[in-house]
């Protein structure tokens, strides 16, 4: 399950700070 959430995350926001940045100002979290 963590694989496949790590390559989400990759795939769609290229790494995990761009994602936490993008979830941050979202208010996802």
């Amino acid at each position: 399950q963590e694989k496949v959430a790590e390559q989400y995350v990759a795939s769609r926001y290229g790494s995990w700070e761009a994602a936490k940045a993008f979830w941050e100002a979202n208010g996802w979290y």
